[in-house]
């Protein structure tokens, strides 16, 4: 009886087919202009490129990065941000609800305390030190910017998965509605979703500013799931008869994420300063107990005129912060998009 062939005795036999043509091509390559240090390519060098081994994405973006200065300027100041946001209620010197400077409030001629020793910033217009607002103010502005960016993010993902997995009659009703929403101004809807609030809250702040930021998401994950919906992995895990489920939520959905992610600190950026807007506008959190910077912004109003710093010092804070999201973002956009790579 004759013994069954080896298949891996094949596949050796390929190999050294490939590697001798090769050889063959790589003496006469000195004619056709091709290496003249007499190097020879195998089966075993196709997965490397010049210069070293294949990089991945993530870690080519990286590599990019970590030597571009408006990265690391950006990087610089939101780590900072969060860091003093986390323990900013506890190097505060005073209480943010205190008035230790309430006895030197007048109204007629010293309706502001100024800087003095202990209090660098000074006081606002019923004595509380303004230092230790501003420090556990970007505590509530921290957690209102992260809680409308997850709550935006996670309806924007649900949307855009529905239209692009599906398509058809749900993807045009679903686009619609995202074309609608995003023909009104964010600011104008986040105003409008939270004055029809029974009453101004943090937690209505939130989520006007989360269903303003649902149609970015969605759009621009609905784009990159079309986009891999004709992709060669998605077209070989249909034709190998894989689940549709399977195909959206391992296939297209974690290789569409990118963008998502990159938006998401664009759009945190803006969540601030749209939250800071509707503090600014009175319909934020009405109990100025737990300060916030565009509630701060607010109160200064009627001391503007002759004591600037009452709004100067909140707004720098926005906007700084604002500027550290927005730089880091746009960083990340260029160095994952090769379209965009300087």
């Amino acid at each position: 009886m004759t013994p069954s062939p080896d298949p891996r005795r094949f596949g050796d036999d390929k190999k050294d087919r490939i590697d001798s043509l090769a050889q063959t091509a790589g003496q006469s390559s000195g004619a056709a202009g091709g290496p003249q240090d007499g190097t020879v390519l195998t089966v075993a060098d196709a997965g490397r490129v010049a210069g070293g081994e294949g990089q991945s994405l993530i870690a080519s973006a990286w590599k990019r990065l970590r030597r571009n200065p408006v990265f690391l300027t950006g990087a610089a100041i939101t780590f900072v941000f969060v860091v003093l946001a986390i323990i900013g209620p506890w190097i505060a010197p005073h209480d943010a609800a205190s008035t230790p400077l309430l006895n030197q409030v007048r109204r007629q001629s010293n309706p502001v305390p100024g800087p003095q020793p202990g209090f660098p910033l000074g006081g606002d217009d019923i004595g509380r030190d303004l230092l230790s607002r501003l420090l556990v103010g970007g505590r509530q502005t921290l957690i209102v910017g992260v809680l409308a960016t997850v709550g935006g993010l996670l309806g924007g993902l649900t949307l855009g998965t529905l239209a692009g997995a599906i398509g058809g009659w749900v993807d045009a009703l679903v686009m619609r509605i995202v074309d609608v929403m995003l023909s009104i101004p964010g600011l104008i809807l986040a105003v409008s979703i939270a004055a029809i609030a029974a009453s101004p809250s943090q937690t209505t702040v939130i989520i006007a500013i989360a269903v303003v930021q649902i149609p970015i998401f969605a759009r621009l994950l609905r784009g990159s799931m079309l986009a891999q919906r004709a992709s060669d992995h998605v077209l070989a895990a249909r034709a190998l008869g894989v689940k549709p489920a399977a195909i959206v939520f391992r296939h297209m959905l974690p290789n569409s994420l990118g963008p998502v992610i990159v938006q998401a600190t664009l759009v945190l950026a803006t969540a601030i300063i749209e939250a800071a807007g509707l503090s600014f506008l009175g319909l934020g959190n009405p109990d100025d107990r737990q300060p916030e910077w565009g509630q701060m912004l607010g109160q200064a109003q009627n001391y503007v005129s002759d004591y600037p710093h009452l709004a100067i010092y909140p707004a720098l804070c926005i906007i700084v912060v604002a500027l550290g999201f927005t730089l880091m973002g746009e960083s990340l956009r260029e160095a994952l998009d090769p379209k965009s790579r300087r």
